[in-house]
């Protein structure tokens, strides 16, 4: 089975890398000048859409990014 052979997917307007070779995906994804890749899952089972830029995984970053604006407002409410 060849694994270097990525298929093209197409989310929104961008078309990203699919394959599950992290390191060969990623590669050829920033080649093209591409944003995100699909890889492997992350280690929370996640669909496996990554950004080329630091590898993180794009659902986890919305999480952290949702609870770290919730603890804010909280602390917010504090003063108010």
């Amino acid at each position: 089975m060849n694994n270097w052979n990525p298929l093209l997917i197409q989310a929104g307007h961008k078309i990203i890398e699919k394959n599950f070779d992290a390191g060969t995906a990623r590669a050829i994804a920033k080649k093209k000048g591409k944003k995100y890749y699909i890889g492997a899952p992350c280690k929370y089972g996640h669909n496996g859409t990554r950004r080329v830029s630091n590898a993180g995984c794009v659902e986890c970053n919305i999480i952290r990014n949702k609870k770290r604006i919730l603890k804010g407002k909280r602390r917010r409410k504090k003063y108010d």
